[in-house]
């Protein structure tokens, strides 16, 4: 895909970044409102700062992306051009429109057995049926990527499952799941050890509790509470950390 030595590879289909150039062309010089109005050079001639933009990556990976691409598809069959290469395409947008949905729907989650959690299983298990018809590596999503992806899914039911477990009554808002607490952690922990990149063991021993149990949550976005650990969050400061000014 665009330079790179991989050749997904499906069911005889080939997927390849030109199918989306070439959807995203059409859309643009043939209709009169643009099917997928999100879309601009910037998702196709990517730097290396804007490699690192979300939302350029769900720009085309969500549902608009696949309704743009079975519009294409339709064109092509229309106009007597071979369509069947999109199938592939099509069959993979269709689960990852479901994935950039579900992370971005503000709908609670109260129930394990909601439908999203049974569209986002049966996304695991497409990327599962692939890599296991494939006979080269290349034909393939990346290691990396594969094990993101794997991690993603289960770590998400994980916690959906946990959480309903223990709490019955509670529930999950996907669209603000995050590890914005995570963050905030390493960031304090950085912060007392003079913003070294690579603290040892013994420098973060002695923070590590005063920032577990004095800290607050940074972000009123997530599903971890807002509340101030105030059992603890009035303990002395020991000498030499979070020194006082």
């Amino acid at each position: 895909m665009n330079g790179s030595p991989r050749c997904l590879t499906f069911n005889g289909y080939h997927m390849l970044w030109s199918q989306w150039k070439e959807a995203y062309i059409w859309d643009q010089t043939s209709t009169s409102c643009h099917i997928h109005e999100k879309l601009t050079e910037d998702q196709f001639s990517l730097t290396p700062s804007s490699r690192m933009r979300n939302h350029l990556a769900e720009d085309v990976l969500d549902k608009k992306m696949l309704f743009l691409m079975r519009a294409y598809k339709d064109h092509l069959d229309k106009t007597g051009q071979n369509s069947s290469r999109l199938d592939m395409s099509i069959e993979f947008l269709l689960h990852t429109s479901r994935v950039v949905e579900l992370f971005s729907d503000k709908q609670f989650i109260h129930d394990v057995q909601d439908n999203r959690l049974v569209n986002l299983a049966k996304c695991l298990d497409f990327f599962k049926n692939w890599k296991a018809q494939c006979t080269e590596n290349k034909h393939f999503i990346s290691d990396k990527l594969w094990f993101d992806l794997q991690s993603l899914i289960h770590g998400f039911i994980a916690i959906v499952r946990y959480k309903l477990s223990r709490f019955p009554e509670s529930v999950i808002r996907p669209a603000i799941v995050n590890q914005d607490v995570c963050e905030n952690h390493f960031s304090q922990l950085r912060g007392a050890n003079a913003q070294n990149e690579n603290p040892t063991y013994l420098l973060t021993q002695t923070t590590q509790n005063a920032v577990i149990f004095g800290q607050s949550i940074i972000s009123r976005k997530s599903n971890t509470g807002v509340e101030k650990n105030e059992i603890v969050a009035n303990l002395p400061v020991s000498r030499g950390v979070f020194k006082k000014k």
